[in-house]
């Protein structure tokens, strides 16, 4: 039995973050990384739609006071925006490293590609098996 899952459940987390803990049997910690990173996403689509939405408010604006407001309010969400981009990254560069750092649930392994095996029975008949593990 092993908990080294490798990088399988590294490579899974560079795909879509969460995966390699499902992977390796971490439910929650799963659930989180995954929740934290559709919530990073949604933020990011968010302060975007925002932004742009004031800069067109900006332009179609004849009053310069009203106008520098809408283009504050922008750049705040763009600020926003950038804070959520920060967070995914992270979340799911995390992902990764703890997919391939942290042990997992205890799983069977095979060691050996190939085994050879030499049978006997009372009756002082031998025989010779060969296993190979294509996995």
């Amino acid at each position: 039995y092993t908990t080294n899952y490798g990088f399988s459940a590294g490579i899974r987390s560079a795909i879509v973050p969460g995966w390699g803990q499902f992977y390796k049997k971490q439910t929650i910690k799963g659930v989180l990384f995954l929740s934290a990173e559709i919530a990073s996403i949604g933020s990011i689509i968010y302060f975007q739609n925002q932004h742009n939405y004031n800069m067109n408010r900006s332009e179609e604006t004849p009053t310069l006071e009203i106008k520098k407001e809408y283009v504050n309010r922008a750049q705040d969400n763009a600020t926003y925006r950038n804070i959520a981009i920060g967070t995914a990254v992270a979340t799911w560069v995390w992902s990764i490293i703890d997919a391939v750092a942290t042990d997992g649930v205890p799983k069977y392994a095979l060691v050996d590609k190939y085994n050879f095996n030499i049978v006997s029975d009372n009756r002082n008949d031998i025989a010779l098996s060969f296993k190979y593990n294509f996995n």
